[in-house]
């Protein structure tokens, strides 16, 4: 049974199912289908699994011993793979890999984030690594999308001749190894902060191979390498427990300059003619780090330029590795359509003149791909074959699944049912984020259940297992060997495990990027002469060097040359409206004039501010209550992953409104960014401290859409939602009145300007809102809440 039973719900952490999978090998289908796979068989005829049980297939064939390449259609059922696989595995990251979409699409000249380039070369090392004698460790999962599959990488002879172990005690060249890693791609540093980066500060060299999770740290006694210790690319500081004795250096990007020189060759002769100057500007600076063997942040752009063979991920499937694909349908339908998408992207690119029209594809076409992936002999999971033509066909292993019941949060009939299945003999588990109000309904009808934080045994028959988690489908899965019913908030309650939103990360932009949202005439602002006209890039020769730099015309005629390399001194010129600006003249203190009275005007404000702040904090307010049992239920069915500045969001107003001071907060976010998770939860928090709440929108349109929000969000609990607006007739207007006044209604909807015209209803003689917490939405994209309290 389940190791860990917890008594209420665990803390957030990595899910473990991996006692699941055993099972599956109980099953007569799924032997079979081993054995002809391990005899060198594959199934002509796509094996017709449901889509949510195709990651539990996925992780019993892994569990047998095979490397495995997962192919998806899309990215995002790819990323959900990629968390199943690592559920039903008990993986923590490092047998599941990701096989990253590039960050660029074709032909754009957009350097890839330290993230993809880390989680591409650790795909590609795991399975370079598999197939290496005395380098084995447990078999790879990767999962891939068609995207990823199609964009060019290092071919894999290439790729296994940059690997080198170092270990301690050896003596090695440290100029030599140094210029290696160069020419693999790595790029010097003062600190090592990313993956792909290498710094040497005497007898101390940091170096962090994408293929590590983290940097590394050797220390040289003369060149012998004393110590290897892994470090905090934040602190800089070595982690405890970090000696190693060995440690694996691979590349540092797919896009090693070790043929630097031919590939600035083929570039300086590619037809530049249609290209504007700064795009002619790139390729030269380009193609000049090319012929040195250097690496450059984007340097993944010349890709086809770098490698003679055009290599995929399917180029490192070991020999007894087996290709999956998800739905080969599917996968051909997308890299048709990222084929006419790219090709249309090259146009555009070559029209506007950033992009020569011979420039060479950084992908393989599907006439190229699609006999790759047929020789591979994939596996079909789903439906359909790589031709494009969908067939139903079903198999053994397929008519083992069935989808799960859907209950829709009727708890009474999910007590019921669940009890009948297991007395059948049924193993039942159940993943949910309600997994403690399960626990109180089961309890209450008599069957107690325990919460269980992972499972890595399978249960046993009539087994019942109650996990605190999310996943997103569940299934059934049945024949002679017995039941196994997999239930999720699907199937529980109606809605599935919220998707994860990809982190943004900033990324440093590079001082011609000045050049993406400018054209001559356009107004500009120098940090130091202030307004100009842009008039555009020349060609300048001084002391025998010439240069580029880019010529601001201002007021009489004045001219200012800036060298390229500065452009980042220079943004476009956002004024208040569409007036031209005053020109400042070169060489007087109007600019410093200018920019001491907007200090002087920002002071001001502060000032101001912060004497309105004062007064604020000695006004007395309402403190309320801690969060209760229910807004932590509430909570757990949103159904979505919250964002990072989402939850701070959510603290900070919780935090105002258990303070003993009037509340005042501004949250701004674009549409679709979560500020109504933000007021429903502060709403909820006010009625659960038994407060009425209303919220002031300024739009019928939007009030409607909030109440169907609220209404729907709040249906599990004895709260009244009601709405005024001008879809609400009189009578029904005079009946919410009357429910505010008699305390019944506990959540009011409302536009602004209804709320003013009943202003006397508000705060006059009838004061139907005794105690209330008020929620504006003043302008689209912001939330303004205020706690009003209102006595009787």
């Amino acid at each position: 049974m389940p190791a860990e039973t917890l008594t209420q719900a665990p803390p957030t952490r990595q899910l473990d199912l991996s006692g699941l999978p055993a099972l599956l090998r109980t099953r007569e289908a799924f032997r079979r289908l081993c054995a002809r796979l391990a005899a060198g068989e594959r199934p002509s005829q796509p094996l017709g699994i449901p889509a949510a049980a195709r990651s539990y297939v996925v992780a019993g064939l892994a569990a047998e011993g095979w490397p495995l390449i997962v192919l998806t259609a899309k990215t995002e059922t790819a990323r959900m793979l990629v968390d199943q696989l690592r559920a039903w595995l008990g993986d923590d990251g490092r047998r599941v890999l990701s096989f990253a979409d590039p960050d660029a699409l074709p032909f754009e000249r957009i350097a890839w984030s330290a993230e993809t380039r880390q989680a591409r070369l650790r795909a590609l090392t795991a399975l370079a690594v598999w197939a290496r004698p005395g380098e084995k460790g447990p078999p790879p999962v990767v999962v891939a999308s068609v995207r990823a599959l199609m964009q060019r990488t290092v071919p894999p002879t290439v790729l296994r001749q940059s690997l080198r172990a170092l270990r301690r005690g050896e003596t090695i060249n440290p100029a030599a190894l140094w210029s290696r890693w160069l020419q693999m791609g790595y790029q010097s540093a003062t600190l090592v902060e990313e993956p792909g980066f290498c710094s040497r500060r005497g007898g101390i060299i940091d170096i962090w191979p994408p293929n590590e999770p983290f940097p590394v740290r050797l220390e040289l006694w003369g060149d012998e390498i004393d110590s290897i210790r892994r470090f905090d690319p934040g602190t800089q500081r070595t982690l405890s427990d970090a000696a190693l004795d060995r440690v694996l250096i691979g590349p540092g990007s797919e896009a090693m300059p070790l043929a630097g020189a031919e590939a600035a060759a083929a570039v300086l002769a590619l037809d530049r003619s249609v290209c504007h100057p700064p795009a002619q500007f790139e390729f030269e600076r380009e193609a000049a780090q090319l012929a040195q063997g250097l690496a450059f942040r984007g340097i993944e752009f010349y890709l086809p330029y770098l490698y003679a063979e055009a290599a995929t991920l399917l180029d490192y499937l070991p020999k007894d590795g087996l290709v999956l694909i998800d739905a080969a349908a599917d996968v051909a339908a997308m890299a048709l359509e990222l084929e006419g998408q790219a090709l249309q992207l090259k146009q555009d690119l070559v029209k506007s003149g950033d992009l020569s029209p011979d420039f060479r594809a950084a992908y393989l076409t599907w006439e190229t791909l699609r006999p790759r992936l047929e020789a591979a002999a994939p596996l079909i999971l789903g439906q359909g074959g790589l031709d494009g033509y969908v067939t139903t066909t079903e198999s053994a292993v397929g008519r083992l699944f069935r989808p799960g019941p859907r209950w829709g949060g009727q708890v009474k009939t999910i007590v019921e049912q669940i009890r009948t299945r297991q007395q059948a003999g049924s193993r039942v588990v159940m993943v949910t984020r309600q997994a403690a109000r399960l626990a109180d309904v089961f309890a209450e009808a008599g069957y107690p259940l325990g919460i269980h934080a992972h499972l890595t045994e399978a249960p046993p028959p009539r087994g019942v297992v109650l996990i605190q988690g999310a996943f997103d489908e569940g299934w059934e899965m049945e024949d002679e060997a017995g039941d196994l019913v997999f239930l999720t908030d699907v199937e529980l309650f109606g809605w599935g495990k919220p998707r994860l939103r990809r982190s943004r990360h900033p990324r440093p932009l590079a001082p011609e990027s000045f050049f993406a949202d400018i054209q001559p005439g356009d107004y500009v602002v120098h940090i130091e002469h202030g307004i100009g006209r842009f008039v555009g890039l020349v060609r300048m020769n001084l002391d025998g060097i010439e240069r580029d730099y880019l010529l601001i015309e201002y007021a009489q005629s004045d001219k200012l040359y800036v060298p390229v390399h500065q452009a980042d001194r220079l943004a476009r010129y956002v004024g208040p409206g569409d007036a031209p600006p005053t020109l400042n003249r070169l060489g007087t203190a109007d600019w410093g004039l200018a920019k001491a009275r907007a200090r002087r005007a920002v002071a001001d404000i502060a000032e101001e501010l912060l004497a309105l702040y004062a007064r604020r904090e000695a006004l007395p307010g309402r403190a309320f209550s801690p969060d209760t049992e229910w807004q932590r239920e509430l909570e757990a069915a949103f159904p979505y992953v919250e964002t990072e500045d989402q939850l701070v969001a959510i603290e900070a107003v919780k935090e105002d409104m258990e303070k003993p001071r009037p509340m005042d907060r501004l949250i701004c976010g674009d549409v679709g960014y979560g500020k109504t998770e933000v007021a429903l939860r502060a709403a909820f928090k006010a009625i659960m401290d038994n407060t009425q709440v209303a919220v002031l929108v300024p739009t019928t349109v939007l009030a409607q859409q909030h109440f169907h929000t609220f209404s729907e969000r709040l249906k599990p609990f004895p709260v009244r939602v009601e709405m005024l607006s001008r879809f609400r007739t009189p009578r029904q207007q005079q009946e919410v009145l009357k429910g505010l006044a008699d305390g019944s209604i506990d959540l009011l909807q409302a536009t602004g300007l209804l709320a003013a015209a009943d202003a006397d209803a508000f705060h006059g003689r009838a004061q139907p809102l005794h105690r209330g917490h008020q929620l504006l939405h003043p302008l689209p994209g912001l939330l303004h809440l205020r706690c009003l309290l209102y006595t009787s």
